[in-house]
Parts: structure tokens; sequence; C-alpha cells
């Protein structure tokens, strides 16, 4: 069933998608991530493709127009893509670092973001990212 993308979706797929572009390349295993997005949101091949459309280049929405949860969330997606090859790049850690001061993350929020990451990491032993893998992680912490 289609249905109209809510913002804070579309601002979840730009991050995926800028995240995986920042090298310069979308790797299968990114890919995947964007798969799982679509997943867990239950949206439709043609409504992912209106979301990336919506956002072709990472737009970040008004960072007063965001709780707490829903900026750690939308990095939480980023981080995802940004490991899912089973490393992070220069330029991915740059993108992030952009990201996160563009919405404004405190402290607290950076250190929350913090140890998602290391768990991921933990949960993945530095490897790829397998869609099964990115299902655990993002019901733990997002479901």
């Amino acid at each position: 069933m289609s249905h109209k993308v809510p913002e804070l979706v579309q601002a979840i797929v730009s991050a995926v998608l800028g995240t995986a572009l920042a090298d310069g390349t979308i790797q299968p295993e990114e890919r995947e991530v964007l798969r799982a997005v679509a997943e867990q949101f239950d949206l439709e091949e043609g409504e992912l493709i209106e979301a990336v459309e919506a956002r072709p280049r990472p737009v970040v929405p008004d960072p007063g127009a965001l709780g707490s949860l829903e900026r750690v969330a939308l990095m939480r997606y980023a981080v995802l893509a940004a490991q899912a090859d089973g490393s992070i790049s220069r330029k991915e850690v740059g993108f992030l670092k952009d990201l996160g001061e563009r919405l404004g993350m405190s402290r607290s929020e950076w250190e929350e973001l913090e140890e998602f990451s290391a768990e991921l990491y933990h949960a993945c032993h530095g490897g790829p990212v397998s869609a099964g893998k990115v299902k655990a992680v993002l019901e733990r912490y997002l479901g």
C-alpha cells in the first residue's frame, strides 16, 4: 500500500544515501542498509525512490523540528550505512561529523551514538554488515 513518505523518513533515507555516497561509490552492503531502511519503514520500491528523489542531496531537517530521539535515530541509520562494508572511510567520518553538527547534536547524543557505533562494530566483528545484523541492531535500538 502506497502512502506519503514522512519528512523524517525522507531525511533518514537521504542521510543513509549521503553516507553511502560520501566515499564516491555505493557498496553492495550499503545497498543492504538502504533495503533494511525501506523494510523498517514499510516502504515500497516506488516510495523509496520517491524519498531519494525528494532529497537527492542530503538535506537536514530544521534541528529545532527534531527531538533528541529523532536526531539520534537519524544519525544511527547514517552510522549503519558508514559501517556497512566493514570499515569507515575518512570521507564518511567527515560526512557523519558534518551531519551531526548540522543536526545540532548535543554531547550526550554524541556519546549515545558512540555507544551504538561500538555495539554495531562488535556485533559485526569488524566485518561487513549482513541483513540479519542490520535488522537485529535496528530492532534493539530503533525498534
